[in-house]
């Protein structure tokens, strides 16, 4: 099973719409708590989103999913899942900078062949 349809299964629903308003329920249709209608509230998701399926855990990697105007998948994860991915982005970056110098030489070894 994959993260968004565990997500969509398990997860709390946005209904309702932008004109009307938005109404948060859990996965049994229940309306979510006050404190956990702040934090969806938090995420800022974009009225335009249907289908929406949001976390249950504040910790979770993938906080919410939902399809754009085109139909397609949209996703938003934590702050702290985007920051290490920043992170790990950055040290890869980091790693080609230092092999930059020696594959300069090289191709300039091979283009003084010709």
């Amino acid at each position: 099973m994959t993260q968004l349809e565990r997500l969509r299964r398990d997860g709390h629903r946005r209904l309702g719409t932008m004109k009307r308003g938005f109404r948060y329920v859990d996965a049994t249709g229940r309306p979510v708590s006050a404190a956990e209608r702040e934090r969806i509230e938090a995420l800022r998701l974009p009225p335009a989103w249907t289908e929406v399926a949001i976390a249950t855990k504040a910790s979770a990697r993938l906080q919410a999913v939902g399809r754009d105007g085109a139909g397609r998948w949209q996703y938003r994860y934590s702050d702290a899942h985007t920051q290490r991915q920043q992170d790990a982005k950055f040290k890869s970056i980091v790693g080609f900078a230092r092999a930059l110098p020696k594959m300069r030489r090289r191709v300039n070894a091979d283009l003084r062949k010709r």
